[in-house]
């Protein structure tokens, strides 16, 4: 459940609190078989799920728009000690820029909170993987309604960092690409 409003006709809001009771939840754990300990199998656990969410929206132009994000997650596991690569929150900033309806520009600051990553060496001690901060970027346009081309860059700052436990990320990825809608 949640609320949605607006403060005014440019600035708006939205909270949600949402609970999930999910039986055998699927975790990717470390498959310690494999000498590099950086290919994963799955382990399930019944889980309890609290997720408050907010949301900020301000839209001072037709063509610009602002968008702050932010969750917490609380996980209740019934086995496992924790929901292993999950965070426990996240925030994301957005800004769109749309430029008469034909160039769509976009940016992304994304924050992933703290997870932890089950260790095999020292079961009571996880592996606590720290918070990370990314940016990216993306650019669009829209031919027609039913065709555009875009282009996205994702980890813009090349930040080297793990994705999941020794999975690293790939530095700065590009996407190029075209949509056609029928």
């Amino acid at each position: 459940g949640g609320i949605k409003g607006l403060f005014s006709s440019e600035l708006g809001y939205k909270i949600d609190l949402r609970f999930d009771s999910m039986e055998d939840a699927y975790f990717f754990q470390n498959d310690t078989s494999d000498i590099l300990e950086n290919q994963f199998t799955p382990i399930y656990d019944d889980v309890e799920l609290v997720k408050l969410g907010a949301e900020l929206w301000y839209s001072p132009y037709s063509y610009l728009d602002f968008y702050l994000r932010a969750a917490y997650n609380s996980y209740q596991m019934a086995n496992e000690d924790k929901p292993w690569h999950k965070p426990a929150s996240e925030l994301t900033f957005t800004t769109v820029y749309n430029y008469k309806e034909k160039i769509y520009a976009k940016l992304d600051v994304l924050n992933m909170g703290k997870r932890y990553a089950k260790n095999f060496a020292d079961l009571t001690a996880p592996i606590e993987m720290k918070s990370v901060w990314d940016v990216n970027i993306g650019l669009e346009y829209k031919y027609s309604n039913v065709l555009s081309a875009f282009v996205d860059v994702h980890n813009l700052f090349a930040q080297q960092y793990d994705i999941w436990n020794q999975y690293p990320s790939q530095k700065i990825n590009l996407i190029l690409g075209f949509s056609y809608k029928f």
